[in-house]
C-alpha cells in the first residue's frame, strides 16, 4: 500500500471511527506523561490536546474536504458518532452546563471484559459496552460539557448555500464515506411534506409524539415550517453568543431512542432530546465579514474597490432602479443602506449608524412589489427576511416570543409544560440581516391580542434595534440586534423614526432590470462586506466644517421661524456621508461625501413634504 493510500485510509478511520482515534491519542498522551501530571488532567485539557490534533488535520484540504456537511437531508443517513462539519445559528444559549463523568470502567455485555473508557464527546455509552449503573460511586472525575439549541441559518441567500455546501460532484474518496448528494436546498426545508419532518427529530414516537415535536418547535422557533435544527455541546472555554453563526467540526450523536407510546409522557419530553447532537472538537463564529463565505475563499487578486467602485455601484444602483419603478433616489438609499451597521449605542441605547427605511407610496400588495424587491435584494447580501403583515400573519404568528403568547394571552400551544429556554419568535434572525417588513399587504379586519402585541413586537426590532427573549412564565429580557429594516408601504408608515421615502414613478427613469453578471455579483457581494465593516475618518478640515454649517444652519432657522434641528438631521447626514464613503471604497470622509451626502437628504426631505401636501390635499 503506497503511503497516499495508508494516509487516505487514516483519514477515512477518523472521520468514520472519531472516538477510536481520540482514545488512542488521550492514551498515548497518559503513556508519556508522569504519574503526578496524569492525576492532574482534566477534560479540558484531554480536549485541549484533541482540539489541537484535529486543527493539525483539518490544515490539509484534503481532510477537511472529506468531512460531510450535516444536513437536514443527510442526517439520518451519516453514520452515527462519525465525524461531521455544521454550520448553524446559536437560538438559545441559556441552558445550564451538564456534568459528566470524564472516564469510568465499563464492561462488554457478552465477554464480561472490563476497560477504562473516556467519556468526553458522547453522551451514552453504546452497545456492547455497558455503564455499571450499581458501581457509581467508584468514579471520581467529572467534567462539564455545554449545551446550545441551534439551527440552520434563517433568511440566507442561495448563493450563500452554493458556496458552502460541497460540490455535487463525489470522487472516488469521498465516495468511499457512503455520503449523500448535498444540494443547495438543504438548510432550509421549503416543504410541509410529512417524510421533511420525519428527518427533524430522532425520537422514535407515535402520531402524538410529532404532533408533540411540531408543537415544541412552532413554540422555540416561532413558525412550524421544517427546520434543520440540532443541539450543539462544547467541551472547552467556547463561549456562543445568542444570533451567532457558527461552524464546528465535531462528532454526530443521532441514536434513535426507544418509542414512546404514552401520551402524558410525550408532554415531559424536552426538545432536546428529540434532536440530533454535534460534540463539538473544533468551532469557529463566522462574526461581521465572515457572514459571506465569499470573503474567506478569496483566490484571485481582487481590484482596488476605490477604483472600480464608480462604476460597479452605478451598475447595482441601476439594477435597483429597475425594481423601484424608475426611482433613481430611492434605489440609492437602499444601496446606501446595504453598507450600514451600527457601530455603538449612545446612552447605552441609541443605535449609532442605524438606517431604518420607510418606502412609502408603493404600489399595493397584490402587486407583488415587496416580494420583488425582497427577491432582489437577495443578490447582493447574504440574509434577507420578508415579513408580510398580513391580518392573519398578525394574529396567529409567534412574532413575540411563545411565553408571552402562552401566559399572556392564555393561548393553548401544547406541551405547556415544556421548558423551551429562550425564545423570541420569527424576529429572531442573524446580525445584519436585512429585514423586509411588508405593511402594504396589511388588510382591513379586527386585530387581536395577539396581533396587538406582534405589532409591538416588529415596532420594538424597527425603533430601538432590539428583540425580546422569553424566559418563562411570562417573562423577558431585551437583548440588542443590528438588522438592516426596510418599511414598504402604500402610506407612511405607522413605525417612527424612520428614513422616509416616498416612491416617485419617473417616467424617464429605467423600469428595466439590467441582468448583473456573475463576475459583477461576485466583486459587489465582497465589496459590500468588506467596506461595510470600515471606519472611515474625518479628513482634518472637515470636522470643523461640519460644526460651523450646524451652527448657522439653526440660526438661519431660528431667524425664519422655521423647525430648529436638535441634532438628528445632523447625525442622518453624517450617516449617510459615512455610507456614502463606503461604498465608494474610501478610507476617509471627503468634502465630496459630505456634499452628496446634503444633496440626497434635500431632495428626500423635499420629496417627503409633496407627498404629504398631496396627501392632506387628497383627504380634503
Amino acid at each position: 500500500m503506497s503511503v497516499n493510500q495508508t494516509n487516505t485510509s487514516n483519514l477515512l478511520r477518523t472521520i468514520n471511527d472519531p472516538h477510536a482515534v481520540i482514545e488512542e491519542l488521550l492514551l498515548s498522551s497518559k503513556s508519556h506523561s508522569t504519574p503526578d501530571s496524569a492525576t492532574e488532567s482534566t477534560s479540558h485539557s484531554d480536549h485541549d490536546l484533541v482540539r489541537s490534533h484535529f486543527a493539525a488535520l483539518i490544515q490539509s484540504s484534503t481532510f477537511l474536504s472529506m468531512i460531510p456537511y450535516l444536513t437536514l437531508d443527510n442526517q439520518g443517513s451519516l453514520p452515527n458518532h462519525s465525524l461531521v462539519r455544521l454550520r448553524c445559528f446559536i437560538q438559545d444559549n441559556s441552558a445550564s452546563f451538564e456534568t459528566y463523568p470524564s472516564k469510568c470502567s465499563v464492561f462488554h455485555a457478552t465477554t464480561g471484559e472490563e476497560k477504562i473508557m473516556n467519556l468526553i464527546y458522547r453522551d451514552t455509552v453504546e452497545l456492547p459496552w455497558e455503564f455499571p449503573i450499581n458501581n457509581l460511586s467508584a468514579i471520581r472525575s467529572f467534567s462539564e460539557k455545554q449545551p446550545y439549541f441551534c439551527f440552520a441559518v434563517p433568511a440566507e441567500a442561495e448563493w450563500v448555500k452554493s458556496h458552502i455546501t460541497p460540490s455535487t460532484h463525489e470522487t472516488d474518496l469521498t465516495q468511499s464515506l457512503a455520503r449523500v448528494e448535498i444540494t443547495s436546498q438543504d438548510s432550509i426545508a421549503a416543504s410541509s411534506n410529512p417524510s421533511d419532518l420525519d428527518k427533524m427529530y430522532h425520537l422514535a414516537v407515535c402520531k402524538d409524539g410529532a404532533q408533540a415535536f411540531q408543537s415544541l418547535m412552532k413554540m422555540k422557533m416561532g413558525h412550524a415550517d421544517p427546520t434543520h435544527a440540532t443541539i450543539v455541546k462544547t467541551y472547552g472555554n467556547e463561549e456562543f453568543q445568542l444570533n451567532e453563526i457558527i461552524e464546528v467540526i465535531g462528532i454526530l450523536d443521532n441514536a434513535k431512542l426507544d418509542a414512546i407510546e404514552d401520551k402524558d409522557m410525550l408532554n415531559e419530553i424536552s426538545l432536546s432530546s428529540m434532536l440530533p447532537c454535534v460534540h463539538v472538537i473544533l468551532s469557529e463564529k463566522l462574526e461581521g465579514k465572515l457572514v459571506n463565505p465569499l470573503t474567506r475563499i478569496i483566490s484571485n487578486p481582487l481590484p482596488k474597490f476605490s477604483e472600480v467602485a464608480q462604476a460597479l455601484r452605478q451598475t447595482a444602483i441601476d439594477s435597483l432602479q429597475g425594481c423601484l419603478m424608475g426611482d433613481a433616489l430611492a434605489a440609492e438609499y437602499i444601496f446606501l443602506q446595504m453598507f450600514s451597521r451600527i457601530t455603538s449605542r449612545a446612552g447605552g441605547t441609541f443605535p449609532v449608524g442605524y438606517l431604518p427605511i420607510n418606502l412609502c407610496n408603493a404600489p399595493p400588495a397584490a402587486s407583488c412589489f415587496a416580494t420583488s424587491l425582497a427577491s432582489a435584494l437577495h443578490l447582493f447580501v447574504p440574509h434577507v427576511h420578508y415579513l408580510s403583515m398580513k391580518l392573519e400573519n398578525l394574529n396567529t404568528g409567534l412574532w413575540i416570543d411563545a411565553d408571552q403568547a402562552r401566559y399572556n394571552d392564555q393561548v393553548d400551544l401544547g406541551c405547556a409544560t415544556a421548558d423551551l429556554g429562550l425564545c423570541a419568535g420569527a424576529l429572531q434572525l442573524p446580525n445584519s440581516t436585512l429585514l423586509v417588513v411588508d405593511e402594504s399587504s396589511l388588510t382591513d379586519g379586527t386585530l387581536v391580542d395577539r396581533g396587538v402585541k406582534n405589532i409591538k413586537a416588529i415596532g420594538n426590532v424597527i425603533q430601538n434595534a432590539e428583540v425580546s427573549f422569553g424566559v418563562g412564565l411570562g417573562g423577558s429580557i431585551q437583548r440588542p440586534v443590528d438588522y438592516r429594516v426596510l418599511v414598504i408601504s402604500e402610506g407612511k408608515s405607522m413605525f417612527k423614526e424612520l428614513c422616509t421615502i416616498p416612491i416617485q414613478t419617473d417616467p424617464n427613469g429605467s423600469y428595466y432590470t439590467p441582468a448583473l453578471t456573475q463576475d459583477q455579483l461576485h466583486l459587489l457581494r465582497i465589496w459590500i462586506e468588506e467596506t461595510k465593516h470600515g471606519e472611515p475618518d474625518f479628513e482634518p478640515s472637515m470636522d470643523e466644517r461640519i460644526q460651523k454649517e450646524f451652527t448657522e444652519s439653526q440660526q438661519t432657522a431660528r431667524i425664519n421661524n422655521l423647525p430648529v434641528d436638535d441634532g438628528s438631521m445632523l447625525l442622518q447626514r453624517l450617516n449617510l456621508a459615512q455610507l456614502l464613503c463606503r461604498s465608494y471604497g474610501l478610507g476617509q470622509m471627503n468634502d465630496e461625501c459630505w456634499k452628496q451626502a446634503g444633496k440626497l437628504e434635500t431632495a428626500r426631505l423635499a420629496r417627503c413634504a409633496s407627498f404629504t401636501t398631496r396627501k392632506t390635499s387628497t383627504a380634503k
